[in-house]
């Protein structure tokens, strides 16, 4: 699963709007939406914003089977 797949999953189990995050962390609306659909890539810097924000860990912005492990709350 791409990055932008992942930050969409994420945003929309924690139940927050495009609008929502991207004010969050500074970025605007429609920026964030390119990263979700895959169209454009993000800085290290917006990653670890968005990692921050959603208060995971940045490898889950990365790999599938740390998403799949938090969200299921296996062992980190």
């Amino acid at each position: 699963m791409a990055l932008g797949n992942r930050l969409h999953e994420i945003r929309t189990l924690k139940g927050q709007t495009l609008r929502q995050v991207s004010a969050a962390v500074g970025i605007d609306p429609t920026q964030l939406s390119k990263v979700e659909r895959c169209k454009v890539g993000c800085s290290d810097e917006m990653k670890l914003a968005l990692a921050r924000h959603f208060d995971v860990r940045v490898e889950r912005l990365f790999f599938q089977e740390v998403v799949d492990s938090q969200a299921t709350g296996a062992a980190r």
